[in-house]
């Protein structure tokens, strides 16, 4: 059998079907069989936020996938890797937070700044046992202060940026934030301004550990017949959005399967 029912519901699944952690599923009268404490642990997403602006030319109509240039950047010159990435986009998104304060006008446009490369860890848990229960997600974001001090740079950039010429030509305003911050100023506004760029994984991770939930041929531990294809198994969140590596997890099960791998 294979499980493929994503970061959030593969693990509800394998909870309601008496496998996780052995303590959590007793508080919800779930007898657990096969106690495996990874389950619903080591969530990681992506945080991101969008600097937003008002142009002071009217916007063309809105264009395929809303932007077309994708920059990676380090936070610090020591980094091995990218662990920034942003995103000039034709649509303003904020959280409701930053909206209540910031109202956004119409004929504006953002620039989305996310953190690729994530230290922080979260967890996903049942409040019921009801298969259509609520769930209890709590990612974490920036709670690693690696993570905070990352996304602050990146934000630091993507300021500077547009406060070069080719930007300034088309900006009327700054939005959210209303001005330039100092960094100090950026780390705080942060706290409001966060948001998920939607790239969950980790939740039924691979590995060896007492954390892990399946090997390296997606294989469920302590019971046979059973893998997971899907984001939950990812060991670590990828530097790159997460559909193409899903996709790949796809077709290595697909070879698993045929006897190829």
């Amino acid at each position: 059998m294979i499980l493929s029912a994503g970061t959030f519901e593969s693990p509800r699944i394998l909870m309601l079907s008496d496998i996780g952690d052995k303590d959590e599923l007793n508080q919800l009268g779930i007898e657990s069989k096969i106690d495996l404490p990874g389950v619903g642990k080591n969530l990681q997403d992506r945080p991101m936020h969008q600097l937003t602006f008002k142009a002071k030319q009217p916007l063309r109509d809105i264009f395929n996938n809303l932007g077309g240039t994708i920059i990676y950047w380090k936070s610090k010159e020591a980094a091995t890797k990218s662990d920034l990435m942003l995103i000039p986009i034709e649509v303003p998104v904020q959280t409701p937070k930053i909206q209540s304060t910031h109202p956004i006008p119409e004929n504006s446009f953002g620039i989305f700044v996310g953190l690729v490369s994530v230290r922080s860890k979260g967890y996903l848990k049942m409040k019921t046992s009801r298969h259509d229960g609520p769930l209890l997600i709590q990612p974490n974001m920036l709670t690693d202060p690696e993570d905070l001090e990352a996304l602050t740079s990146g934000l630091e950039l993507c300021m500077n940026l547009v406060d070069q010429p080719v930007f300034t030509a088309q900006i009327e305003k700054w939005v959210a934030p209303l001005a330039h911050l100092e960094r100090a100023g950026i780390t705080e506004y942060l706290k409001n301004a966060c948001m998920s760029y939607f790239h969950p994984v980790r939740t039924c991770a691979m590995g060896n550990g007492s954390n892990a939930v399946v090997d390296n041929k997606l294989k469920v531990h302590g019971i046979q017949g059973l893998r997971i294809a899907d984001a939950s198994v990812m060991p670590k969140i990828p530097t790159a959005n997460t559909n193409a590596p899903t996709l790949m997890i796809g077709e290595f099960m697909a070879e698993v399967l045929l006897g190829k791998r």
